[in-house]
């Protein structure tokens, strides 16, 4: 499939006219612009949110609307990502910041309003959460059936760019935190990592092809992005493959029983979506990143390593 997505991307991007112009990369670099984490919080480099990142990586977690999330980012005109999670193990609290630049404004807007769709139709969404001083944002409080999980988070837009902050805890005790962060994230962002000049909404039009810019900037930033995708699926596959997950579990932990497509776990009154949560009952790895179904280790959604959802 990879192989396939380079060889469109590149025989689509070699029809383009000459005069299309190609996306700039960020400046300052995505990864000099996110906040630090409050004092006590440590790295972890073994989750899914540490580093750079591209559109088929960030959208995964969508489960079954992966494909739709990520030709929607495609097209909003996502240039490069970069996402980073710390914890802080005496409070049992984890942070997760991210930013993704996009080729223009109305681009990151379109995807913030995308995100925002998605979070709060999540079936552990509970209210919005509210922030002063961020003109275009929202904010979520998500907590999971069982209590022992919850999630305040903001994500806003400065220029070009969408960031998120979100806090994790056993605890519903991380509202001012992920407010106090977000704030300082924002205040500390640059104005935008791409020229307002250079987004294709303010390019001026072309007096040699007789159309706008526009729309030939839309065209090669998705194009390029897809070129991206497609290089990076194989790196993203063989990385999956890597032996980075816990080993099998030990016997004594309760079996799950699947669905045929294995998309499904029974509780024993109803069946779950498993993209949407994961069985209490099933073993969780040492960095609760993981459970396992009775033959791998799968990621759990909604938990300190993924994206904010």
């Amino acid at each position: 499939m990879s192989r396939i997505l380079c060889a469109l991307a590149v025989a689509a991007g070699a029809l383009l006219p000459a005069s299309a112009a190609a996306v700039p990369s960020p400046s300052p670099s995505l990864a000099q612009i996110l906040a630090p984490p409050p004092s006590g919080y440590s790295e972890v480099s073994t989750a899914k949110l540490h580093g750079r990142f591209d559109a088929i990586g960030y959208t995964d977690s969508y489960g079954t609307r992966a494909r739709e999330a990520e030709n929607t980012l495609i097209n909003d005109g996502f240039v490069d990502g970069y996402g980073m999670t710390w914890t802080q193990p005496s409070s049992g609290h984890a942070l997760i910041e991210l930013v993704i630049a996009f080729a223009g404004g109305g681009g990151a807007k379109s995807w913030l309003h995308f995100e925002e769709a998605s979070d709060k139709s999540h079936a552990d969404y509970q209210h919005s959460d509210s922030i002063s001083g961020i003109d275009t944002y929202y904010g979520v409080h998500l907590a999971d059936p069982t209590g022992t999980q919850f999630l305040d988070g903001f994500s806003f837009i400065k220029g070009n760019d969408m960031f998120g902050v979100g806090f994790y805890s056993a605890k519903d005790d991380v509202l001012n935190l992920a407010t106090n962060q977000t704030k300082s994230q924002y205040d500390s962002a640059p104005g935008s990592t791409i020229p307002p000049s250079q987004w294709p909404e303010n390019a001026k039009a072309s007096s040699s092809q007789g159309a706008p810019f526009p729309l030939g900037d839309i065209i090669g930033g998705a194009l390029i992005s897809v070129v991206i995708a497609g290089l990076v699926v194989l790196a993203v596959v063989l990385q999956r493959r890597s032996p980075r997950r816990p080993s099998p579990p030990s016997p004594g932990w309760a079996a799950v029983q699947l669905s045929p497509d294995a998309r499904f776990w029974w509780d024993g009154q109803a069946w779950k979506d498993s993209g949407h949560e994961a069985p209490p009952f099933a073993q969780r790895s040492n960095d609760g990143l993981y459970w396992w179904d009775g033959l791998k280790w799968r990621t759990v959604p909604f938990a300190p390593g993924s994206h904010i959802r």
